[in-house]
């Protein structure tokens, strides 16, 4: 897999799709909606490669939709969801990446939380912890494994090629 560079591995820690959270659709986007009716998909057993995947993978592509939504509350609603499901998404981790995906993804659900928080303007978050998170070394490893073992074990590469 390809070096990650901190900024890359910044950009994919909010998911991408919150950079232009309040941005237009373009004329090539997806179609919109006013109104986030996502389920997550149900996984049961014990936590497994399986049941990781399908949430982790199910999440972030749900996030991806953020960018082809009408409005604020939907746009905070998708946001809200993706941060609100990461605890699901960790606790059916397999022992492998399991640290790192607690590590990982629960700074990424605080972050992605403080830019929700503030409208979806990341220039407006009032609190310096998303920044400090994503410049620590223990963020930047663990994503790291983490997106080694969505693209090899998923077969999924967060925020894309």
């Amino acid at each position: 897999m390809p070096h990650r560079t901190p900024r890359r591995l910044a950009a994919v820690a909010v998911a991408g799709a919150l950079a232009c959270a309040g941005c237009a659709g373009s004329p090539r986007a997806k179609p919109s909606a006013t109104v986030d009716r996502w389920h997550p998909p149900q996984v049961t057993g014990p936590p497994s490669t399986s049941n990781f995947c399908t949430l982790l993978v199910a999440d972030y592509r749900h996030v991806a939709t953020l960018t082809a939504a009408r409005g604020t509350a939907a746009k905070e609603r998708i946001a809200d969801d993706f941060a609100n499901l990461m605890p699901r998404v960790i606790a059916e981790a397999p022992p492998s990446i399991a640290a790192p995906a607690r590590t990982y993804l629960t700074d990424v659900a605080t972050i992605v939380r403080a830019i929700s928080e503030a409208g979806l303007n990341p220039s407006k978050v009032k609190s310096t912890e998303p920044a400090e998170l994503i410049k620590s070394p223990q963020f930047r490893a663990a994503g790291q494994q983490l997106l080694t073992f969505s693209a090899d074990d998923c077969h999924y590469v967060i925020g894309g090629a």
